[in-house]
This record gives structure tokens, sequence and C-alpha cells, in this order.
């Protein structure tokens, strides 16, 4: 089993936001030594989505890292089955776009939410918050960002579904 209590799964098709977004889970992660990364990288040497395999390289992270060119990739679904491969025991799985940024506390207010659910099995879901990058910089749009949309399962069907 990993040391760290935080899996954080990412797929990544030729996102050159990767890096960044490993980044922004460790700087505004309240204990950045609880994270362990799992990353499909998909990558492309030429082309207008460069992204290099060698991309996570010198990152001051634990990664678990699988390299894939580009054209091998089998789609979102493959590459995030390969990614939850690297699963080693950890306490949470977090599985994210490889285009994110996390709020400050981010680790500590998810398994505080984690720890607030009953049941063997919580889940927690979003879309991710919008951004956009000027001039190298992450450009967040006003919003109320003390609201955030919550959608509670109150029933399962026998079948798996949600009422």
């Amino acid at each position: 089993m990993g040391d760290a209590d935080i899996f954080v799964a990412i797929a990544a098709y030729r996102d050159p936001e990767l890096r960044l977004t490993i980044e922004s889970c460790i700087e505004n992660a309240d204990d950045p030594s609880r994270l362990t990364f799992g990353v499909c990288l998909q990558y492309e040497v030429d082309g207008p989505r460069s992204v290099r395999a060698d991309c996570l390289d010198n990152v001051d992270a634990a990664i678990r890292l699988l390299r894939y060119p580009f054209q091998r990739s089998k789609g979102g679904c493959w590459a995030r089955h390969l990614t939850q491969s690297l699963y080693d025991g950890e306490r949470y799985t977090l599985q994210i776009d490889s285009h994110s940024r996390m709020e400050p506390s981010w680790d500590t207010d998810l398994i505080a939410m984690m720890n607030a659910f009953p049941g063997d099995k919580p889940l927690i879901s979003s879309f991710p918050m919008l951004y956009t990058r000027d001039a190298g910089v992450d450009a967040i749009p006003d919003a109320d960002r003390t609201i955030v949309p919550v959608t509670m399962v109150e029933t399962w069907s026998p079948d798996g579904w949600i009422w």
C-alpha cells in the first residue's frame, strides 16, 4: 500500500497543462506529502499540441506514470482504466481532468466532505472550475465560489441506478 492517503488519477491526452495541474494540486494542498499521482500520459512529440514524454520529469512529487504515444490511445475510458491500475491502496481516490486548478486546502476540504457522508463508499462528483490562461497566468472568472452545486443521491435502485 502507498504511504500517501490520496491517489490523484489523471488521464492526459496531449494536454500541455498537465504539469500545471499537478503543480496546482501540490501548491494548494494543506499536506502535499499525502498525495500520489497516477498519470496515463498520451504524449505528442511534434505537432500543434506538443507534449513530450518527459514533461513530468523533475516534478517534485510522487508520480506513477504510464507513457504512450498519442497514436496508441484507445480513448478516455481506456486511459482512465490504465490510470486506475496505478492505484496502490490509498484511502482516497480523486479523478481529475489534466487541465484542472485546485482551491487552497482542497485536500483537507474533500476529506472532511467524504467523512461527513454516511456509508462505506461515499462519492463526491463535480464539474471542474472554469478558468482561462492569459500570458501564462490563470484567470478565474468572477463567481460566488462560496456556493457549490450539490446533488445528493437518496436511493440506489437494486440494479445500481440512482433515484
